[in-house]
């Protein structure tokens, strides 16, 4: 059985991570995705780690889809291209807003190609204002939303996040979302809807809360290591045997929980430490006290004791230990593809599922591999296989 979009067709023209992970789920929930790469390739394929010369990313990105080389800045690719679009449902672009057009495939081109396509555009910066037509990444996002300014140590400078695509695959769950209720909107209004969704926006979006900080207090949001600034105690502590422990108290159920978990009955009593509001006034006083009691035992003893009083708790892992994890393989969080060449590899899971119409990865393109049977089939079947575990 085919996934909820089975028979969906996507014209992907976007490059890099964003548009690619967004596209990369419409095709684990079956759509029909055609990823169309320029003649010199995608840049993000020669990122590291490779498989087989080839980026982990770039394969990521674009899993379940078929990948073509295309120069739409000739006439036979632009023909080619219209060939394709005229019985697309979806198409998505990330380009530098503008650049599109000089191709002709802007939306008044593409619209008369195909009225029930929806035309969604993906800029970094969107289609207005003096940075409209500059390009944009990640650490841009990072360091234009203010992420960076609310990141590092206490009293220290600003941090960017070491991992570099966080702010892109947040950007991406935003196109895939947008391309979703395109389609939502198209089956309901009987007609295609021009779609817009900018990179720096998706990051500045996701700073929601950490803004509202700032427009309630009128002072810039500080620097806290692993702290928050609005529930205490939720950090991290150093145990007995040099682990660290992630301890989130939200409520102050959990923070009575916690004192019983510690045996810390001095603390429960304190009328300091009984609300919320009182323990982010006394922070360091608490926190100074915590971190003296979780250096007497080890993280995972102290696990057990707050599991067992309901109160948030988590070990640190690495990538060596998650795959391993009961629960990581319970809910197949992580699933192993095999392809040709370079062996079976494992990749983070599509994080939800439909009960009749399963959401599944399968392998993607090595870049231009479906070419030839694309300029000679079109679209096609979609015939790929699935993940097997």
């Amino acid at each position: 059985m085919g996934g909820p979009l089975q028979g969906v067709r996507v014209f992907d023209m976007s490059h890099a991570g964003v548009g690619p992970w967004g596209t990369m789920i419409l095709a684990a929930m079956g759509a029909n995705v055609i990823k169309i790469d320029p003649p010199g390739g995608d840049r993000i394929r020669n990122m590291r780690p490779r498989y087989n010369d080839l980026s982990a990313v770039y394969m990521h990105c674009n899993l379940g889809k078929k990948g073509i080389y295309l120069d739409l800045k000739s006439d036979e690719g632009k023909k080619v291209a219209r060939g394709l679009l005229k019985d697309a449902d979806l198409y998505a672009e990330n380009m530098k807003w503008g650049a599109v057009q000089r191709l002709g495939l802007g939306y008044d081109d593409v619209s008369k190609l195909n009225p029930r396509i929806v035309y969604s555009n993906f800029p970094g910066w969107g289609s207005a204002g003096p940075l409209k037509d500059r390009g944009s990444a990640d650490v841009t996002a990072q360091a234009f939303s203010g992420a960076v300014s609310t990141t590092g140590t206490r009293d220290g400078a600003g941090e960017f996040i070491r991992w570099y695509a966080l702010h892109d695959f947040n950007a991406s769950s935003f196109v895939t979302t947008t391309l979703l209720l395109g389609l939502l909107h198209r089956e309901r209004a009987g007609h295609a809807p021009r779609l817009e969704s900018a990179q720096v926006a998706s990051s500045v979006a996701v700073q929601t809360s950490r803004i509202a900080e700032f427009l309630a207090t009128g002072e810039n949001v500080p620097r806290m290591g692993s702290a928050t600034t609005a529930t205490v105690p939720h950090r991290a502590f150093l145990c007995q045997d040099k682990r660290w422990l992630a301890v989130g108290v939200i409520t102050d159920t959990q923070w009575r929980g916690l004192c019983k978990a510690i045996n810390a009955p001095e603390l429960l009593e304190d009328s300091r430490f009984a609300t919320n509001p009182g323990r982010v006034k006394h922070r360091d006083e608490l926190e100074d006290r915590l971190q003296a009691i979780f250096a007497t035992n080890p993280a995972r003893w102290w696990t057990i004791q707050l599991h067992k009083q309901k109160v948030p708790v988590s070990l640190f892992y690495d990538y060596e230990t998650i795959p391993d994890l009961p629960q990581v393989k319970a809910n197949r969080y992580i699933v192993n593809l095999t392809y040709p060449g370079a062996g079976t590899l494992p990749f983070g899971n599509i994080p939800f599922q439909y009960s009749k119409t399963p959401v599944t990865l399968r392998p993607g393109p090595w870049p231009g591999q479906d070419t030839e049977r694309v300029l000679k089939e079109g679209w096609g079947p979609d015939d790929r296989v699935p993940a097997k575990g």
